[in-house]
């Protein structure tokens, strides 16, 4: 990990030095438009969990990267981003930026809403409503909970002692730091039922002999909601209702996630409703879910997958640029990462 930081570190500064990183920025932006997707803001100190690399950006790089963008880029809300697509405006002064922050995470609240009203700037955020104002987590968390709990001597006692669920066995067997054992977890759940990971959480809680949810709550409260969207500097939109893979559904259950989180979202009154934006989870998504969002009333869907947005892009599969600690902690690195260059 930390040899492939220095790398991508090196090839940043030489393509900044050397002039490319401009011109690669410049060309990308050409007509173009930018999404960039959050997830958690937090220092890794302010929890005691297992945080994967890819999923947040601490306090401070993310302001360095609000003063990077505010020098080059109109920041936006997702509204009057995707406007533009409709009245086919070219996108040839200030590129256009919005700053997308998935899952409603109680740390936005807490250190992305501060540097919003202080710089002045809209975001856009995406809730799972079935976990806003609870104290549930998603599945990845409960996981990274029990595995940064699992020390080397559980996991032989629970080998010795054997382990009936194929998938909790697969899970036991794992080794290597805390880190790779999670990422490789939730690569092999991810392709099962929502069903299959919630038995093999149970089932490891109980063979290790901890508790499966983490202490205190993770995501926004509804109060929380409601403040931020009076604010004016925030607009939120739909992560679904309770953030499950959308292609491994049927249609009923499709139907429910996309209606139900609309419905809650509109009578909570925290939405325009003429323009309500969608995440689809994981970014997982094809032509059949693409029509039912579209068939629901969304206004616009984003994906996970990398790049800039062409203002003829069809608005529900829209791209994004992922943004994560390890490839944008200094200026050079996230106009790479900006640039598709890391």
């Amino acid at each position: 990990m930390l040899i492939a930081f220095r790398m991508k570190n090196i090839l940043s500064t030489i393509a900044d030095n050397t002039g490319i990183l401009s011109y690669m920025l410049n060309k990308s932006a050409i007509n173009s438009g930018l999404i960039l997707m959050y997830h958690r803001i937090i220092e890794p100190c302010e929890t005691n969990q297992l945080l994967e690399p890819g999923m947040y950006v601490t306090p401070k790089t993310l302001e360095s990267h609000i003063l990077y963008l505010k020098n080059y880029y109109k920041i936006s809300t997702f509204k009057e981003f995707v406007s533009r697509y409709k009245e086919d405006v070219k996108m040839n002064m200030r590129p256009f930026c919005v700053l997308t922050f998935d899952d409603g995470w109680y740390d936005f609240y807490k250190n992305v809403y501060p540097l919003i009203k202080k710089y002045k700037i809209p975001a856009t955020v995406f809730l799972p409503t079935s976990f806003i104002g609870t104290e549930n987590w998603f599945w990845t968390d409960r996981l990274a909970h029990l595995i940064s709990k699992c020390g080397e001597t559980i996991l032989l006692d629970a080998m010795r002692s054997g382990i009936r669920n194929p998938l909790a066995r697969q899970v036991n067997q794992l080794r290597g730091s805390p880190h790779t054992r999670l990422n490789k977890a939730i690569r092999i759940l991810k392709s099962f039922s929502n069903e299959s990971i919630e038995k093999t959480l149970s089932d490891l809680s109980m063979i290790w002999g901890i508790t499966s949810n983490p202490p205190g709550r993770a995501f926004l409260s509804w109060g929380e909601v409601e403040k931020l969207f009076q604010s004016g500097f925030v607009e939120f939109g739909s992560h679904t209702a309770s953030h499950q893979i959308l292609p491994g559904l049927d249609d009923e259950s499709i139907k429910y996630e996309l209606d139900s989180s609309k419905n809650e979202l509109i009578s909570k009154r925290v939405i325009d409703p003429d323009f309500i934006p969608f995440c689809y989870p994981n970014g997982s998504m094809d032509k059949r879910i693409v029509k039912k969002v579209r068939e629901v009333g969304y206004g616009a869907a984003v994906t996970t997958m990398p790049g800039w947005n062409s203002h003829r892009a069809d608005q529900f599969i829209l791209n994004r640029v992922g943004i994560h600690q390890d490839m944008t902690s200094n200026s050079a690195m996230f106009g790479c990462r900006i640039a598709g260059l890391i």
